[in-house]
């Protein structure tokens, strides 16, 4: 029995064919898996830097309680203004809050990698000499005030700047805001927790 010219052909044609569909498939698999690797890479930063910047407003919290200052002395600037970004002193370790920046596009709020020594993969904010990151935070703090008549907390929203008569505040409600593109693609991560002055 002889086969006809051509089938050889023909089915090596098919066999190339299923091949290559499978090696294609299997790297789209692959670049697929690298890409939601990076993007859940690029998450797990951004939170750190949002819970980074919570822990930061603790800090200068307790840090003036052991100084005997008031708890929020260096987290409020010039005419009440509570929207900044957190800005750390490598020497020190000390947390301070920079108030001139007031939005999270400005160029203060891109957090730079290294700059003005200490390690090179320390991330600061601040207008430091480093490298630019593809993140960008800021930190805005609304005053909670304690009605001492009805014994209930209010957070203070904006355009006021200050409790009542008959309250006193008694803390902070932090918002850490972290904003960076992957692939053209923005993300935003907001992170909002009350810290209390309970000395």
């Amino acid at each position: 029995m002889t086969t006809p010219r051509g089938q050889g052909l023909l089915e090596m044609t098919v066999a190339i064919g299923i091949i290559i569909t499978g090696v294609v498939g299997a790297l789209s698999m692959v670049s697929g898996s690298l890409a939601a690797s990076k993007q859940s890479q690029t998450r797990v930063i951004a939170v750190g830097l949002a819970r980074e910047g919570i822990e930061a407003v603790r800090s200068i919290r307790d840090s003036n309680w052991l100084a005997a200052r008031a708890w929020d002395d260096g987290l409020v600037g010039i005419l009440s203004d509570r929207t900044g970004v957190p800005v750390i002193d490598p020497a020190t370790g000390l947390w301070t809050v920079d108030f001139t920046t007031n939005d999270i596009s400005e160029a203060e709020a891109i957090v730079q990698r290294g700059g003005g020594g200490g390690s090179p993969n320390l991330l600061r904010q601040g207008g430091v000499a480093g490298e630019p990151t593809i993140y960008r935070r800021l930190l805005s703090l609304a005053p909670i005030c304690w009605n001492e008549v009805t014994l209930s907390e209010r957070v203070i929203a904006a355009p006021e700047t200050e409790c009542q008569a008959f309250e006193r505040e008694a803390g902070a409600e932090v918002k850490s805001r972290v904003r960076w593109a992957v692939s053209g693609r923005p993300h935003n991560i907001e992170i909002v927790e009350r810290i209390y002055d309970w000395r």
